[in-house]
Parts: C-alpha cells; structure tokens; sequence
C-alpha cells in the first residue's frame, strides 16, 4: 500500500478502538526502518520474554528455564534486570506479576516472525486460541533452539511499522489519560499493549535503546 493508505488503514483500526487519531505520530513515522535488528536476534528475544513469562508463573522451575537459556546460548540476550530476576531467591510477587505480561511481547515477536498467522486482538490479552498457537510454533523451554534462530525471517517491514505505528499511537492516548486523571475511554486493554508497543519498539529500535529503558514506563506508572 502507498502511504496515504496505510496511514488511513491504522487511523480506522485507532478509531475502531475508539483511539482519536490526533495520537497517530504523523507520516514521518512511516519511514522508521534505520535500526531493524537482525531475525535471529528477535527470534533470541522472543525466547527470553518466553522464559521470564514462563518462570513468573512457576518460579520452582526457575534454575532449570535459566540452565536452559545458558546452554542454548540465549542467556545473553536476556536484559541486566531479567538476570537478576532469574538469579533471585525469592523475587516479589508484584515482579512476578510484572513479568507474566511478558507473553503478549514475546507472542508479538512471533507475528513479526510470521511464527503466527493473526496479529492479537488490542482490546484484550491473547485468548486462549492464540496461546495453543504461539507454543506450538515455538520451542518448547528445555528444547534445542538452533533451528528456530537459524530459520527466523521477519514478514514485511511495513506491516511491522504499521503496527508498531497503531500500539505508539494506543500508548499515547493512554498516557495522556494517565496524565489527565481520566479514566480509560478507548476499548484498548492497558497492560497487553505496552508489552505488544515494548517489542515492536524492540525490533526498530533495539540498536540504540535498551529493553530495560524501553520498559522502564512500568515502574512509574500503573494502569
């Protein structure tokens, strides 16, 4: 599609979330592709986001996710705050909570890697449908990845933009609500759009921010 329809195609899927469209960033955005990263390196994310998730709800099962991560050669992909996590005893609840919401990011990264067919729903967490199909086209925890990283291509970079273009101009909406002491007006659900906005974000700007900076939002506000 040319410009002018694929802002109007994310400005009608902003409107259907009941969105105003004065949150859309503008046509400049559109041309954002300077800082891709590399499949393999998504792919790498995908796995940790996975992992944390994963740990977050059965942390009893943390040395073994973290045994895995080392062995496959992922571990460093993980962030400065996700290694701690993963060596602490005995982490928060509130972290744990925090970290569950890492499967909407790692299920985005699967859409970007064409790992699943259909891009989630904003108005709600991934349904139980999107779980079974996001396992099963993904390594198991414990499973060699080699494959998976080797074989990882990215689906068009446009589609990517565009919807990291529709959850940048979600977050802004929502923020501003934050900022104003409104309640949420839209149909878009909080927590499962910054996450989906932290990855997309990751893919087109992992070259010069940080995931922890990407995320640092989630400490300082509460949706």
């Amino acid at each position: 599609m040319d410009a002018a329809s694929r802002i109007e195609s994310v400005i009608n899927r902003l409107k259907s979330h009941h969105v105003d469209e004065k949150f859309f960033p503008g046509i400049s955005a559109l041309e954002n592709k300077a800082d891709v990263l590399p499949a393999e390196t998504i792919a790498r994310r995908l796995l940790v986001l996975l992992a944390a998730s994963f740990t977050a709800y059965n942390f009893d099962g943390v040395e073994k996710v973290t045994d895995w991560l080392k062995r496959e050669n992922v571990w460093a992909s993980a962030s400065e705050k996700e290694k701690l996590f993963f060596r602490d005893p005995a982490p928060p609840e509130t972290e744990k909570q925090q970290l569950s919401w890492r499967f909407e990011a790692a299920y985005i990264l699967a859409w970007a890697l064409q790992k699943v067919s259909g891009r989630p729903d904003a108005s709600r967490e991934l349904p139980e449908t999107g779980v079974k199909e996001f396992l099963l086209s993904i390594p198991a925890i414990g499973t060699p990845v080699e494959e998976f990283l080797r074989k990882a291509k990215l689906r068009s970079l446009d589609e990517i933009i565009d919807e990291k273009l529709f959850y940048e101009s979600a977050v802004r909406s929502l923020n501003d609500q934050q900022e104003n002491d409104l309640e949420n007006s839209t149909s878009i659900h909080p927590m499962a759009t910054f996450e989906r906005y932290f990855a997309l974000c990751f893919i087109t700007n992992g070259n010069t921010i940080s995931w922890d900076e990407l995320t640092r939002i989630e400490e300082e506000d509460e949706f």
